[in-house]
């Protein structure tokens, strides 16, 4: 066991000098319906040779990787997508399933039958040509455990794109950005306090908000008393102008009547006149020396 154990180190060391894994431990955030796409990145660690790289995985029915071959040139990098592949239902316990990939690496050898031109254009059909003529001893592996968590368990995500991606259930394969919806939110409401829990903690602030507020309901009730007094003015002014124009009313009447009087009335020289024209003839009916009447 030991033996076996410092071998494992030892391909793990060697795998470190030749190409380093992004994530050892890649995570899928899965729900029914949806596919899950987690990306790692291949960094060669090599100068003046090219890397051949292959992807497996103890789960093909489950997983598709792209590109699962390919080529890394001297101290670049080179991007896989390890995808879940979307079903109508989740299976039971997959929270729980043990699955792996296992990443490949090996030199391209210098004598390859593989041109530099093809290997430059990264073709998978030169990957995987190059790929039997690679000796079982010269390949370097290293496995990525997976680890898989169901949507519904997951809290809300952070603001900002996510790497782990996803896209529905017959959609075309590629990398999907996931960005959280305008609405989401991760902070709880904030609590709103009533004034008496505000200022429950200090008293002498409780008692000046008291005097403050019966001094504003005694300026209130002032309002209100001169309120009052300003409609029992308001009240008499009208019925003064209501009385005033009963007067002004009266003494049109009167001056009218005035006016028309003189038209009626007869001068007092034309009564006199009259008055003894009236006499004049009263004398002449009268008999002289007779008896009266």
């Amino acid at each position: 066991g030991v033996e076996v154990e410092e071998h494992v180190g030892a391909v793990k060391g060697a795998m470190e000098n030749v190409v380093h894994i992004s994530k050892k431990e890649p995570l899928f955030v899965v729900e029914a319906g949806v596919e899950s796409v987690e990306t790692v990145v291949l960094e060669s660690q090599v100068k003046g040779e090219v890397i051949l790289f292959k992807v497996k995985t103890t789960s093909p029915q489950r997983y598709y990787v792209r590109p699962n071959v390919g080529f890394i040139h001297p101290r670049q990098t080179e991007k896989v997508e390890l995808i879940f592949n979307a079903v109508k239902e989740l299976p039971s316990g997959l929270e729980t399933a043990k699955d792996r990939f296992q990443v490949q690496v090996a030199r391209l050898p210098a004598g390859s039958s593989v041109d530099q031109s093809d290997a430059t254009q990264s073709g998978l059909e030169a990957a995987r040509k190059a790929w039997k003529e690679i000796e079982p001893e010269d390949v370097l592996s290293e496995k990525l455990k997976v680890k898989i968590v169901s949507k519904q368990n997951v809290p809300a995500a952070p603001s900002g794109p996510t790497v782990n991606s996803s896209a529905k259930l017959g959609s075309d394969r590629g990398p999907h950005v996931v960005a959280p919806s305008a609405g989401t939110t991760t902070s709880n409401p904030a609590k709103v306090m009533t004034v008496t829990e505000a200022l429950g903690a200090d008293p002498d602030a409780r008692r000046k908000t008291q005097d403050e507020l019966s001094q504003l309901r005694r300026e209130l009730e002032d309002l209100n008393e001169e309120l009052i007094k300003q409609e029992a003015i308001l009240r008499e002014l009208q019925n003064r102008t209501q009385g005033d124009k009963k007067e002004g009313s009266m003494k049109l009447a009167t001056h009218e009547v005035d006016v028309k009087g003189p038209d009626v009335k007869i001068p007092l020289e034309q009564a006199i006149v009259m008055l003894l024209a009236a006499l004049m003839s009263i004398a002449l009916f009268i008999p002289s020396g007779g008896d009266s009447w």
